[in-house]
């Protein structure tokens, strides 16, 4: 099992909210009306997003955050080189705390986090270019093998957690994982100058790699149990430079969002290279983490510029005002969809709630 232990909590007073955003139209008298989360209703303009809690992580710095597990349990990375889990509260406002650290402590700082859906295996990567493997039940470290020549900047974990694609920012920087044998292959054909962003996609054979073509925000599909080609992708177009930095995926694998630097777009997954089903320019908006509420028909995004934004998973367009917060670091979503989580550079987690 895993150990918890409770923390003081820094701030509890709600902090400032977002305007509400559109009513949803009515549902037909023939179909049921739509069960919505708290954050759902939020983004349908029946609440406002408030700050439930904030925790100091008493580790400085914090560098990545992993997405929030079957258990509700994230992960951070500090500066120092920590690595720490923490458990969000059962209850919508319980105060949130931190388990056991990873040990050993390997010394680097580690950038990029992926966790598994059951919790089981944490995957990362560091800046001295090693691939690492945790059993989260006992913090256990059970591989660290070198993958590259430069720093990891993002990992994807396949669902059955035996393999796993790694990305980092030079040419031709994408490489399969295979966790089993403990081995990192050579480096993989990719359009991409630079990987910033893996997701598998649930259900199906598929993964999503994403970065830059020359400066324009790319994503790029491969089949997960033989990624050594890339299959059909996505360039964008439409006058904008940069990259992707955050793919968040709908549970049906049907859609992707993509966060871009000054870019959201919506993607048809089935037919990725085609016109996007939406799109949204974002000056001043530049993504550290992405994610979708249950029925993915709503996302929410954190920015560099300390903007937590609601989104309509479909149109793409921005759903009221921004919450803002200082130096924010990745974003999650509980398993039940009722609390955003991310962390900040100063060295806390913090949550929202609808209220």
């Amino acid at each position: 099992m895993r150990a918890y232990a409770s923390v003081p909590i820094f701030v509890l007073a709600a902090a400032c909210g977002t305007t509400p955003g559109p009513q949803q139209g009515a549902p037909d008298a023939a179909t049921p009306p739509v069960t919505r989360t708290g954050l759902e209703k939020c983004a349908a303009g029946m609440g406002q997003l408030h700050q439930i809690w904030s925790a100091a992580n008493q580790h400085g710095e914090i560098v990545a955050m992993s997405g929030v597990d079957a258990d509700n349990v994230f992960v951070v990375t500090s500066k120092d080189g920590s690595v720490k889990q923490w458990r969000i509260g059962a209850a919508p406002t319980a105060n949130p705390v931190y388990g056991q650290p990873f040990d050993p402590d390997t010394g680097a700082v580690v950038g990029a986090l992926a966790l598994a859906p059951d919790g089981a295996v944490l995957a990362a990567g560091d800046d001295a270019s090693h691939v690492l493997t945790w059993e989260t039940v006992d913090t256990t470290l059970t591989s660290n093998v070198v993958a590259a020549a430069d720093p990891i900047t993002a990992i994807g974990l396949a669902a059955d957690a035996k393999s796993a694609l790694v990305g980092d920012l030079s040419f031709a920087g994408l490489r399969r994982w295979d966790l089993v044998a403990g081995t990192v292959g050579l480096p993989l054909t990719t359009s991409l100058w630079g990987v910033r962003a893996i997701a598998y996609v649930p259900g199906h054979d598929l993964a999503l790699v994403a970065g830059d073509n020359y400066g324009r925000a790319s994503v790029e599909a491969r089949a997960a149990a033989d990624p050594t080609a890339a299959g059909a992708a996505w360039v964008d177009n439409g006058g904008t430079s940069g990259s992707v930095r955050a793919i968040a995926i709908t549970g049906d694998g049907a859609r992707a969002v993509v966060a871009a630097d000054a870019l959201i777009a919506v993607l048809s997954i089935a037919d990725l290279a085609g016109t996007p089903l939406a799109t949204q320019i974002t000056t001043g908006h530049t993504p550290v983490g992405a994610v979708l509420t249950p029925s993915g028909d709503f996302a929410a995004t954190a920015s560099s510029e300390g903007a937590i934004q609601l989104w309509d998973a479909h149109t793409a367009a921005a759903i009221g005002a921004p919450l803002m917060l200082a130096n924010p670091i990745g974003l999650a979503i509980d398993g039940a969809g009722e609390r955003l989580v991310t962390a900040t550079k100063d060295g806390n987690v913090v949550a929202f709630a609808c209220q």
